[in-house]
């Protein structure tokens, strides 16, 4: 994920059931947007997101959601943040 890139939606959980839900339609519906796939596995997140050429996915993997650095600085960038 690009340090000052300003990301549209930050969606936290994205490989999970719901999340994988969310992506597919944001993916259809919104492609143009800057998605933040987040999570805690890079494989998973970019095997999910690669599922998806037409839309605009970023993905960034933090350790848990109890990081005091990496999920403020996510959500700060974001226009809209999905838990």
């Amino acid at each position: 994920m690009s340090a000052k890139r300003p990301v549209d939606i930050a969606l936290f959980g994205a490989t999970g059931f719901t999340g994988s839900l969310i992506v597919a339609y944001l993916a259809y519906n919104y492609p143009t947007l800057n998605i933040t796939l987040v999570g805690r596995d890079k494989t998973r997140l970019s095997a999910l997101a690669s599922r998806y050429h037409n839309a605009n996915f970023d993905v960034c993997t933090i350790p848990s959601m109890d990081d005091q650095q990496a999920v403020p600085n996510i959500v700060a960038r974001a226009k809209v943040v999905i838990s």
